[in-house]
């Protein structure tokens, strides 16, 4: 409840809910939790780059994004992500710069769901609900 509390309160205008595959294992590569992390902050920054150019890099500006890492009951790891689109009336371009990013990283798989997000709050407790769910802080940004 308190984590609900924490997280921001987006319009339904500007958030979506992406849901991100991955490959389990790729280049020698089994997937864990660091790499899984290192491969997000890689999409975080190939799209962050994306919308803000050279300031991303400079002035470390990101996108805002709540990214938790989850593992299925098969094992598989993904994330469930709620981000924040900085264009909220550009759909089609906010779908394809995701999608196009996460194929930049190196365990990005073809999977991915995105969709504006109808229930923020649902949403939240969507990706909070399971135990194996962690909020992957490194990759946490609110501006």
């Amino acid at each position: 409840k308190e984590l609900l509390e924490f997280f921001p309160k987006w319009s339904e205008s500007e958030a979506y809910a992406v849901t991100l595959t991955m490959k389990q294992y790729t280049d020698g590569k089994r997937l864990d939790e660091i790499y899984a992390s290192q491969n997000l902050r890689h999409f975080r920054n190939f799209i962050s780059r994306k919308y803000f150019g050279s300031a991303a890099r400079r002035y470390k500006t990101s996108l805002n994004i709540i990214p938790v890492l989850e593992t299925s009951h098969s094992g598989r790891l993904h994330y469930h992500l709620a981000i924040k689109n900085p264009i909220p009336n550009n759909d089609d371009l906010f779908r394809e710069r995701v999608k196009a990013s996460w194929s930049k990283t190196l365990f990005g798989d073809k999977e991915i769901d995105i969709q504006r997000c109808s229930d923020v709050l649902g949403w939240y407790k969507y990706i909070t609900k399971d135990r194996s769910a962690t909020i992957d802080w490194e990759n946490y940004h609110i501006a």
